[in-house]
């Protein structure tokens, strides 16, 4: 048999099956990625999870030799379409929970705060004065800490009419000798409690000498006497500057809330000095010698006179029968 003789294809027919040969290897390569996609364990069989491609580069597309044109009849190649590139599809591992159940924390117990004792107040003296009394008291603390045991008994002159006023303050500043210019006077042991210069004093003197007193002063103490101050003896004024330190609370109230008695006020030996004063010596009363008790005279005693020796008792002579007189003479002895 003769072969047929053949012709070569059109240009335009080969442009036909070529885009028919490209679909096909295109719908092939999409039909391939479904089916992996769907079954992941023909990909991993062994469980291994598939490593992630996008955590590393990605690789690069080999790129395909273009396809040299086809002469068309008029003689110019007609060019090759380029293939579509295929989609890569991304596979992340799942984690598979294991059959071990998770540890939870413990919790821990919350330590519970603990409580901090209340601090003692750090003054050991708290002073208390009644303006109906003219009393001051010191107190100090009990073993709770509070201010109830009562320590010193003060006698205090206070100001004319209100000029001491209620309240609550702190002790400040002390002197040695305080210098009142609007009265031109000097007072001891001076503790000031209030910034417009109320001072706790001791007597007023003329000079800043102990021997220099001021005796209306001295005898005031006990009234209201003062122009706002507290006057007390030296020796109570002293007792103050010496053991209040600065920041003890002294408090005066109206009346005689807790019926305080001021103590007497010391006599005056010498009308220019302060009996109390610590820097002038008080006088000892020299007692009287007590006579020694001089001893009884022994008195002698006289031995008893010896008594005279008894003399001998001599038996009563027996007497002797009477003689009988008969029965016509007899004597009846009538004992009585």
């Amino acid at each position: 048999m003769r072969p047929l003789p053949t012709q070569p294809p059109s240009p335009g027919r080969r442009v036909r099956i070529l885009a028919a040969v490209c679909l096909v290897a295109l719908l092939a390569q999409l039909l391939s990625g479904c089916m992996g996609f769907m079954l992941p364990s023909s990909a991993s069989p062994s469980g291994t999870p598939t490593a992630d491609p996008s955590n590393g580069p990605e690789p690069s597309a080999s790129p395909e030799p273009a396809a040299s044109g086809t002469p068309g009849p008029d003689g110019t190649a007609t060019p090759r379409p380029s293939p579509t590139p295929r989609p890569v599809l991304t596979m992340t591992p799942t984690a598979v929970p294991s059959g071990e159940p998770t540890a939870k924390p413990t919790a821990k117990p919350t330590a519970k705060p603990t409580a901090k004792p209340t601090p003692k107040p750090s003054n050991l003296y708290y002073l208390y004065v009644e303006l109906g009394s003219y009393t001051m008291m010191v107190y100090g603390r009990d073993s709770r800490g509070d201010y109830t045991v009562p320590l010193r008994r003060i006698r205090v002159a206070i100001g004319r009419g209100t000029m001491t006023r209620p309240g609550k303050y702190t002790l400040g500043q002390k002197d040695r000798w305080k210098y009142f210019v609007l009265d031109d006077h000097f007072a001891q042991y001076s503790t000031k409690f209030h910034d417009s210069g109320l001072y706790i004093h001791g007597p007023l003197y003329h000079t800043n000498d102990i021997h220099d007193m001021i005796t209306s002063s001295y005898n005031a103490i006990g009234t209201q006497a003062t122009s706002g101050c507290l006057r007390m003896t030296t020796g109570d004024a002293y007792w103050i500057y010496m053991n209040c330190p600065a920041g003890t609370v002294l408090e005066i109230v109206r009346g005689s809330p807790r019926d305080l008695e001021p103590p007497p006020l010391p006599p005056l030996l010498d009308p220019d000095e302060d009996p109390t004063d610590p820097l002038i010596p008080q006088p000892t009363a020299t007692p009287e010698p007590t006579p020694d008790p001089s001893p009884d005279p022994t008195t002698e005693t006289t031995p008893d006179a010896t008594p005279d020796p008894t003399a001998a008792l001599s038996p009563d002579p027996t007497p002797e029968d009477p003689p009988d007189l008969g029965t016509g003479n007899r004597l009846e002895v009538l004992v009585t």
